[in-house]
């Protein structure tokens, strides 16, 4: 078995393992890993600068998939046009800010590394406004079950 970076959505943890774990050692959120790529967790891990090789919009689709089936209270979402819009948004942000930042929040480099490392996608929904009040995280990828 092959052994895989993950990432918490909720305080930006990294795990490397077979499998995610279940509750997330630091911030104790359950269900809250999802799959990251080798350079994601680099730059993550260690400020790796250069040119990243990154998941496939097929591999990326996946792992919301597979992040969304591991949960009791959310989904991702089934309208086509979200889905897209908000995988164009993260690889341009890829391209030019380095990492999957969700396309609905800005990054501000003046707050510093720790603010943004918690916009990276799928980002700590469950804190935002439009969670409580609409169901759904700010970009509309997720939403309650």
């Amino acid at each position: 078995m092959t052994k895989k970076f993950f990432r918490c959505h909720v305080c930006g943890a990294i795990y490397y393992g077979n499998n995610k774990p279940s509750k997330c050692p630091d911030c104790l959120h359950e269900n809250s890993f999802i799959e990251i790529d080798l350079n994601e967790a680099r730059k993550l891990l260690f400020e790796f600068e250069g040119k990243q090789k990154t998941f496939s919009k097929k591999e990326i689709l996946e792992k919301w998939q597979d992040f969304s089936k591991s949960s009791k209270t959310f989904k991702l979402t089934s309208k086509k046009e979200v889905i897209e819009r908000i995988f164009n948004g993260e690889i341009k942000n890829l391209e030019t800010k380095g990492l999957r930042y969700c396309p609905c929040q800005l990054v501000n480099p003046d707050k510093g590394k720790k603010f943004d490392e918690k916009i990276v996608c799928p980002c700590n929904f469950f804190t935002h406004k439009t969670w409580k009040e609409k169901g759904s995280c700010i970009c509309g990828l997720f939403e309650k079950k």
